[in-house]
Order: C-alpha cells, then structure tokens, then sequence
C-alpha cells in the first residue's frame, strides 16, 4: 500500500461527536511524516478548515523576476567579493555569453529541464570543463532562487552533463 500525497487526508469522528480531518503535510528531516489535524461539527467543516490550512502554507513565488535579472544580483549578491577574482570573471562570462542570451528572457519560473538540456547541447563545442561550470553557474543561480522564493522548483535537478557532450 503506498502512502498518501502530502495534501490527501482521512476523516473519522471522534467519541465526542466532533469530526477530524487528519492531514499530511509533509516530511521531517528524519523521514517520519507530519500530521496535522482539524476540528469541525460537521465533515465539510473539518475538511474546509484543513483546505484553508494548505491554501495559506503552499508556498508563493514572491515576486516574477527574468533568468537575466536574478543571474546578475546572484553575481553581484552571492559571488562579488566571496569568491577569488577569476572564478568571479568565469561565472560572470559564463552568465554574460551562455545563459542570459539563451534563457536571460525567460521568467525564472517559466525555465525547464529542456531549456537547460538545449542549452547545453547547443554548445556541445565547449570543453566538457566549460559546459559543467555552466551546470554549476546555472545551479547557484536557481537554488539561491529557490531560497529567495522566487521559483518553486530548480529545473537543474536531473541536468547531469557528459563528456561525450562536448565537441
């Protein structure tokens, strides 16, 4: 039997007449589900109570910002000043040549794994050196991104890039 989506929950009333409606709401960091439960005198009441609990805790993209746009406050945020000068340099010309004329445009929420793929693959002429520090670019960009909720989800997770990529 396979466990219920975070989200799905069970309905039961209780000894005391009241309904509860118990909720997955996740995952704690040592593997044991978290439940959460809700209290109505009716089940539309509990259901609508635990409804109202998701609706407020799903998380929001704070604000719609470009690929081009996040990729230069992540140089000048994130790298400028806490990295040596020419990794700096790297990562600002691997934004500058490769990723802002290719997927600057786009909305960081809008960018998926297949953007990324044909990315890389249109410059399967680098080294494969160049096109895993554009991986690794690519990957600071959307995790700092992610912790600043500006997208929801990273399209890097699964970009593996190859030495038989590269020219």
């Amino acid at each position: 039997m396979s466990r219920k989506a975070n989200g799905d929950g069970s309905l039961t009333q209780r000894k005391d007449g009241r309904w509860e409606y118990k909720l997955c709401i996740g995952v704690d960091c040592d593997g044991k589900i978290i439940r959460k439960s809700f209290y109505g005198k009716t089940k539309s009441e509990a259901k609508q109570k635990g409804r109202d609990f998701l609706s407020d805790n799903t998380p929001k993209v704070e604000k719609s910002m470009t690929v081009g746009q996040w990729a230069i406050q992540w140089l000048e945020n994130y790298k400028k000043d806490k990295i040596e000068y020419g990794s700096y340099r790297n990562h600002e010309m691997y934004v500058n040549n490769h990723i802002i004329p290719v997927i600057g445009q786009y909305k960081l929420d809008q960018v998926k794994p297949v953007h990324i793929e044909k990315l890389l693959h249109d410059r399967k002429d680098l080294s494969a050196s160049a096109l895993k520090h554009i991986k690794i670019t690519l990957n600071g960009i959307f995790e700092t991104a992610l912790d600043n909720n500006l997208c929801l989800t990273s399209p890097m997770r699964k970009i593996k890039v190859n030495k038989k990529d590269s020219g």
